[in-house]
């Protein structure tokens, strides 16, 4: 096995510590999506090593990804605002989200301060990940790691049947099952240094697809659920008709594109 995949995620995490302290979207963005990585690659080794600090170091990443979730989310929105029209209609609720993304900004700088890095850091140096790696023998970590990955693929083949394009928690089960999927399929390769046969290029642009259409619908909520709803109407609309564009467009292609990705076997 190879832990460099796991320190380049470490890495990338912490390099982008402060700056996604500051709020700084792009570091933010980073420091989550590496979060999730390792925490997909943990879920690996975590299986095939059964040392109890991985499971511990899972659930301290987990919840950083949590954490910042709210700030990530308002930032979306405030950046799919930008491309509405109706701009009077939208001052007042671009306001209001500014502001929620300075209060999560505080939050994320409580989060993030450097005492809680230093503490993640030393956890992560305690936690021996080279020479967890380093003791698992090859053919048997392959066996687990694919029986994992079977797994997954038998979860992304049922959220796909359970679809419900009305329905936007089915959607949403829909893109978790193929982010973790695409994830672990990045992670066996890294870890263990061979291919599969299952591809992540058509995953991960449905995952961005099926985000995309979350992003949206997040946006489309808010706007309904404020006092000023009726003024806000013509922008909802806007939104409710990329919604529905992007979920036909997501059903018109998905037999095609995503089903033999979510049924390939692994080599």
């Amino acid at each position: 096995m190879n832990s460099k995949a796991l320190d380049g995620y470490w890495s990338e995490i912490s390099s982008n510590w402060q700056k996604a302290s500051h709020g700084k979207p792009d570091a933010v963005h980073a420091v989550r999506v590496n979060s999730r990585r390792l925490v997909a690659a943990l879920e690996i080794l975590e299986k095939i090593s059964r040392d109890p600090s991985i499971p511990r170091l899972r659930r301290r990443f987990r919840k950083l990804i949590r954490e910042l979730g709210r700030l990530r989310d308002v930032q979306v929105q405030i950046s799919l605002t930008e491309t509405l029209e109706h701009p009077a209609a939208l001052r007042k609720f671009r306001r209001d989200l500014r502001r929620r993304e300075q209060d999560e900004v505080e939050r994320a700088r409580h989060v993030l301060d450097r005492s809680a890095l230093k503490k993640l850091s030393k956890e992560w140096a305690g936690a021996g990940i080279e020479s967890i790696v380093e003791k698992q023998r090859k053919a048997a970590v392959q066996k687990r790691v694919r029986k994992l990955l079977r797994a997954r693929s038998g979860r992304l083949r049922a959220a796909y049947r359970e679809m419900d394009a009305g329905d936007m928690e089915t959607v949403h089960a829909l893109r978790i099952a193929i982010k973790k999927l695409r994830y672990m399929r990045e992670n066996f390769e890294a870890l263990l240094g061979i291919r599969s046969r299952l591809k992540t290029s058509d995953l991960q642009r449905r995952q961005t697809q099926l985000g995309a259409i979350r992003d949206l619908e997040l946006v489309r909520t808010a706007m309904m659920h404020r006092p000023d709803s009726k003024r806000l109407r013509p922008a909802t609309g806007t939104l409710r008709a990329r919604v529905r564009a992007g979920l036909r467009a997501l059903e018109e292609e998905w037999p095609r594109a995503v089903r033999p990705a979510a049924t390939a076997t692994i080599s």
